[in-house]
């Protein structure tokens, strides 16, 4: 019996592996701002120096996300003296709370870092605080990337174990089902072995075959699902 030729296919058209692609790179960029505001935070606290700001400007934003819904942003830009004696201004995003409480002209505590003036934190501590909590929310990404790639390989290990050693059974074409948008040339069928259903992957309109023929269909010994052999 001729055995499917295993390709990438049983591994890149899972959503598991897409899920996984994305919660290790949004796992990587919030470990990498984690790290920055930890590093900024740890230059805080060994050369810190408490001054007083005066409020010289402030604006808001808007930011229109991908759903519709917009959200509005805050910036007060502060000017102080720094270590040299020179004037120091910085652009800092804040709260709605602080940005109505400060009007231009007004004078807020801040710290900054003698070695780099522009490193700057408004409330004391919160610099730390923000690393230490995207560190967490790094963390649960990674977690989340490990769970889908072990996802992944389980699924993608009895797909290979059934077309390796499983069983070529013919099973009945039960249905069509369109993929996306209503002129999407992307379908799944569904099939039919009598103790076991399942779906394909995505078929072009063309290679879509007919209801009520008969596909070849690979069953892993173990779990006992099986995958039509167009998945391979």
């Amino acid at each position: 019996m001729d055995r499917p030729t295993l390709s990438r296919k049983i591994y890149t058209k899972r959503a598991s592996f897409a899920l996984a692609i994305v919660f290790l790179i949004m796992g990587g960029l919030t470990a990498a701002f984690s790290l920055y505001e930890l590093r900024e935070a740890s230059l805080l606290a060994s050369e810190g120096v408490d001054t007083t700001g005066v409020v010289v400007d402030r604006s808001t934003s808007v930011t229109r996300r991908s759903n519709g819904s917009t959200s509005r942003n805050y910036h007060l830009v502060i000017r102080f003296t720094g270590p040299d004696g020179a004037p120091v201004e910085v652009n800092r995003s804040v709260s709605a709370g602080l940005y109505e409480a400060n009007r231009t002209g007004s004078t807020l505590p801040i710290r900054y870092a003698r070695s780099h003036p522009t490193t700057v934190e408004l409330t004391l501590g919160q610099t730390a605080r923000t690393g230490k909590i995207v560190g967490f929310i790094a963390l649960g990404f990674g977690i989340a990337a490990l769970i889908a790639l072990l996802v992944l390989m389980r699924g993608a290990g009895a797909q290979r174990r059934a077309a390796q050693e499983g069983e070529r059974r013919l099973a009945t074409v039960t249905d069509h089902k369109r993929i996306g948008k209503a002129k999407s040339n992307r379908w799944t069928f569904g099939w039919d072995l009598g103790s076991t259903r399942g779906r394909s992957g995505q078929v072009p309109n063309e290679a879509l075959p007919e209801i009520g023929t008969q596909v070849a269909v690979y069953v892993d010994p173990r779990s006992g699902r099986g995958w039509w052999q167009g998945d391979y």
